[in-house]
């Protein structure tokens, strides 16, 4: 699951310009990208290849490296470049969560790192085939949804840990850096009779090229008055996809522009999956 490392430094050496040296520690990766979360934290992967990317933090007394849930080889490469270089530059030692020292040759066997994904993967399918629940997890460009109808289709593959962790791994990076140039759409966040939870709503019309993510209901564009509202959830749109429509992962639609014809069939088989009435049992109206 997620780790932390840390190399210890006095307050001289905390002052480092960390984007600075990430760039030049990584100066032969022109698909480097390098992000400044807040004034001591920062975050950088390797455009098309990491799964998760990197964040490294300072503290008070040291540097702290994280690696979230799935984070693949690449990413595990790449914090220990940098742990390497900070312990050279500091003069110290890597320290593992329990403050125990780390020796470097634990991250040359690159094996052990596939292992450490893999042992990722196969948490995350435990945790879903009990819970029944969709994970997301943020990546460099977008979130990655996994849940129990995807864990479904990789089922012929359940027993063996390395073809389904190369197949999630695929997942992440086509989600990634893989999609069409799309627009991702406004969200719409109703307050729901839940206190303090949103339900998530995306528009979809027939005329645009979209990725549909994060969304609890899709609503189907009113064309002209007297149409009836149509509302779908994830577990309705994924029974009736348009042909040209794809789902990339537990959520994420890739949705081209449909036709005419194309868009009155999609609304007319969605009148048997809609969940208006659903949607207006658990929303209300803002006063």
């Amino acid at each position: 699951m997620s780790v932390s490392y840390k190399v210890k430094a006095n307050q001289g050496y905390l002052t480092i310009d960390l984007k600075k040296q990430i760039k030049s520690l990584f100066k032969g990766y022109k698909n480097l990208k390098i992000e400044k979360v807040d004034d001591n934290s920062t975050y950088f992967y390797l455009y098309g290849m990491s799964t998760r990317g990197v964040n490294i933090s300072v503290e008070d007394n040291g540097f702290r490296i994280r690696n979230t849930v799935l984070s693949n080889r690449i990413d595990l490469l790449l914090s220990f470049k940098l742990l390497c270089f900070l312990s050279i530059f500091t003069g110290s030692k890597i320290y593992d969560e329990n403050d125990e020292i780390v020796q470097e040759d634990y991250f040359l066997n690159l094996d052990d790192l596939d292992k450490k994904f893999e042992s990722d993967v196969n948490s995350v399918l435990i945790l879903i085939e009990n819970t029944k629940q969709t994970m997301e997890f943020p990546g460099p460009t977008r979130s990655v949804y996994i849940g129990d109808n995807l864990i479904k289709k990789l089922r012929d593959s359940r027993n063996n840990i390395n073809i389904i962790s190369k197949e999630i791994e695929n997942i992440f990076l086509k989600v990634l850096y893989g999609l069409p140039d799309y627009i991702v759409g406004s969200l719409m966040s109703v307050e729901s009779i839940k206190e303090g939870e949103m339900i998530k709503l995306k528009l979809v019309s027939k005329d645009d090229n979209r990725i549909i993510q994060n969304y609890d209901y899709i609503f189907l564009e009113v064309e002209k008055e007297g149409d009836k509202i149509i509302m779908l959830d994830n577990k309705s749109i994924r029974k009736i996809l348009p042909d040209s429509w794809e789902l990339a992962d537990e959520c994420t639609i890739i949705a081209p522009k449909l036709t005419s014809n194309e868009w009155e069939n999609f609304k007319n088989i969605s009148l048997k999956y809609n969940c208006f009435d659903e949607y207006n049992k658990k929303a209300k109206k803002r006063k």
